[in-house]
């Protein structure tokens, strides 16, 4: 009985990954028609950013002042619960909007990170020319070209803001030299650096004059 038992394990533990991929599949196929509006080149840009379970990496976007909303988080992974499971389980978090492929997001997609929480991307459609807040970064390229990448521990708090250009696709990246983290924002289609700036963006606040609210 307990040789059935065992054998039947063992087979569970070599089947896993096949039903952890179809179930993987299944799940982006549906964040993909479900979550993800279709992007749209006329009025948009796309971001890929990278995660790790446990890292509270987002980007933060469609900002209305008026109505005082502070705009909407979209997280790259999640903290604790059933997501820590699945990273564990190498349970993939990808998600594509069919963005130009890069060597580290290769490298993503093959897993060849020794990290025992898995590294995953998540691109995304955003408003263009409008502001977009970045926090928290896990990769840096290892040389100029990009053609490998480090996980870095060390810059989960770190911000930054920038206003993507329409119909550009941009990955971000980050660095830590010297004790300090930086970002690093590459536009796709030119493979240059985008300006950013070391701070988040925040709506405008109302001043007061002797005629009522001025400004935003």
């Amino acid at each position: 009985m307990k040789k059935i038992i065992g054998l039947g394990f063992i087979l569970f533990l070599g089947f896993s990954p096949l039903i952890v991929n179809a179930s993987d599949s299944i799940q982006d196929a549906s964040l993909k028609a479900e979550d993800q509006p279709a992007y749209d080149p006329l009025t948009q840009a796309r971001i890929r950013i990278y995660g790790q379970n446990g890292k509270k990496i987002y980007i933060q976007d469609s900002f209305d002042c008026a109505g005082k909303k502070k705009g909407i988080r979209t997280y790259a992974s999640s903290i604790g619960g059933w997501n820590a499971f699945k990273s564990y389980a190498r349970w993939s978090f990808n998600h594509s909007l069919g963005m130009p492929k890069t060597a580290i997001q290769k490298q993503v997609l093959t897993n060849t990170f020794q990290t025992y929480l898995l590294v995953s991307f998540k691109e995304l459609a955003v408003a263009a020319n409008q502001p977009v807040n970045l926090h928290g970064v896990v990769l840096s390229a290892k040389d100029s070209a990009r053609t490998q990448a480090d996980v870095i521990q060390e810059c989960e708090n770190i911000v930054a803001s920038f206003s993507p250009k329409v119909g550009h696709a941009y990955e971000v990246l980050g660095s830590y030299d010297n004790n300090q983290c930086h970002f690093k924002i590459y536009d796709l289609a030119s493979n240059e650096l985008v300006t950013h700036s070391d701070q988040a963006y925040i709506c405008p606040k109302k001043s007061w004059t002797l005629f009522g609210k001025d400004g935003e």
